[in-house]
């Protein structure tokens, strides 16, 4: 992994932070600190534990879906490395535009334990896929629960969610046709290759070609794999979408910590899920700003401004913040141990 591309896109996704809970509570008429404490004082803890818990689930449960597909292809790994698969990915999606660093972190650490380049390609781009029409239920559930919530949303945040929905179809079906036509993927890889090559990146084309083409191979050999763990596949979608519901309902228990009714938790836990699927249409880091943009667009008529700010900087706390720093020591203990290991062995 290259660090000072990863330290640079950690110091801008900070920034980003640091500026996106400056606005948020620029637009609070009477927020302190002091008064945020008393907020989360008075919140009930075992709801407050809730949340967190709910957080710490959307990290092991995609670990938890990465070891079903792993097992599939015949590489059984344990429940912490998959966790640390995870975190690189949670970790470094947040921290880069649109997820980009996620997969490839994942797949360094994939790699770096023993399980080849083309079964770590197609594991990643199953669990993408699987992760994918997961967010997109859980935002078609919300529109046929509660279509008025939508409604409430703004012009500019409807068009955000609707552009979402859309990337996510498109994502889905790019994806698929991936998996059932490996052609495709050698000639976007060719094309990279051939490109790096010509920018004097990197050298022997022959060397890189065969090595696709071996890669590809084994590629469609996985793909084929596949045809015979449907039941493991659908273990794996349904880790995906307790993950994504997980992380969901954290604004949800937050609010149910303070003292909220059962109806004013729905309409919480819809809005939230619009704000997922709004939120994957820009391409900022973690969807920092639009995602505390949206929900304070679709929470501030129903409980106030001033406490749907609370609740966007509780919530985002727990579900957000705390998820990237969890994943941030876990991979950087997973990394630092590896190394020990390996100066002790040698």
């Amino acid at each position: 992994m290259n660090k000072k591309k990863n330290l640079l896109w950690s110091l801008a996704a900070l920034v980003i932070g640091i500026i996106s809970i400056s606005a948020v509570i620029s637009q609070a008429h009477h927020f302190s600190m002091e008064n945020f404490l008393i907020y989360i004082k008075r919140g009930n803890p075992v709801w407050l534990s809730v949340a967190v818990f709910l957080m710490l689930c959307f990290i092991f449960l995609e670990g938890h879906a990465l070891r079903i597909i792993l097992k599939a292809f015949g590489y059984r790994k344990r429940r912490t490395e998959c966790t640390v698969y995870s975190a690189a990915d949670i970790y470094f999606s947040s921290v880069t535009p649109s997820a980009t660093g996620g997969q490839p972190a994942s797949a360094f650490f994939m790699v770096r334990d023993g399980i080849p380049a083309a079964v770590v390609t197609l594991a990643l781009l199953v669990n993408l896929i699987l992760y994918t029409i997961s967010i997109m239920i859980v935002g078609l559930l919300a529109l046929v629960i509660r279509p008025s919530v939508f409604i409430h949303f703004n012009i500019f945040s409807k068009i955000l969610i609707l552009v979402g929905y859309l990337i996510l179809a498109l994502l889905a079906v790019g994806l698929i046709l991936l998996i059932r036509y490996e052609v495709i993927l050698q000639k976007i890889f060719g094309k990279l290759i051939l490109i790096l090559h010509k920018l004097h990146l990197l050298r022997r084309l022959d060397h890189w070609q065969n090595k696709l083409d071996k890669v590809i191979s084994d590629y469609k050999k996985c793909v084929g794999m596949l045809e015979g763990h449907k039941k493991e596949i659908i273990r794996a979608f349904f880790a995906n979408f307790l993950q994504r519901f997980a992380q969901i309902c954290v604004p949800v228990a937050v609010v149910l910590a303070m003292g909220r009714s059962f109806d004013n938790a729905v309409s919480v836990w819809i809005t939230q899920a619009f704000v997922t699927i709004g939120a994957t249409c820009v391409p900022i880091p973690g969807g920092q700003g639009v995602s505390d943009y949206l929900l304070l667009d679709g929470l501030g008529d129903m409980m106030g401004n001033d406490v749907a700010i609370n609740l966007d900087l509780l919530s985002r706390s727990i579900s957000f913040y705390s998820c990237v720093l969890i994943s941030l020591l876990i991979i950087a203990f997973a990394y630092w141990y590896k190394n020990f290991l390996k100066k002790h062995h040698h």
